[in-house]
């Protein structure tokens, strides 16, 4: 499976847009960042921009999201994303809450490995395009 993971952040930096997860069982009750599934044909920006409008109603493009890191794990390969914006008009649609907290200070029961992807995300000053790395090779490690 590939995966799209976005972090977005208020213009300042200050403030980013969390979701309380339901599911999967492992994630249930923690803090994660928005995302889904990438659906065929799309691209890492695409399926991003489509996951967060349905997740809190917030139109972004599919320009506006950069790639920042991509983790190949047990066989998913999972993209993270960032974006700046105003943050304080999105909202729940989902029974997936979303919920805004201060970067500097995420709640306890957030997913652990956002304690260094939410700092890389919001400092990173190279950021990749997709298009140059977005697909594994075949026979990487896992």
């Amino acid at each position: 499976m590939i995966w799209v993971c976005g972090a977005y952040f208020s213009p300042n930096r200050e403030k980013i847009a969390l979701i309380r997860k339901n599911r999967p069982d492992w994630q249930k009750g923690s803090y994660n960042l928005i995302g889904g599934k990438l659906e065929r044909q799309e691209t890492p920006q695409e399926a991003m921009a489509r996951e967060f409008e349905e997740e809190t109603s917030f139109k972004t493009l599919p320009s506006d999201w950069a790639g920042f890191l991509t983790l190949y794990v047990d066989g998913n390969t999972v993209h993270f994303l960032r974006n700046f914006g105003p943050i304080d008009q999105i909202k729940t649609m989902t029974d997936e809450k979303v919920e805004i907290f201060y970067t500097d200070c995420l709640p306890s029961n957030t997913i652990d490995n956002l304690g260094w992807i939410v700092p890389l995300a919001l400092y990173s000053d190279r950021i990749y395009p997709f298009n140059v790395w977005y697909k594994p090779k075949e026979g990487r490690i896992k």
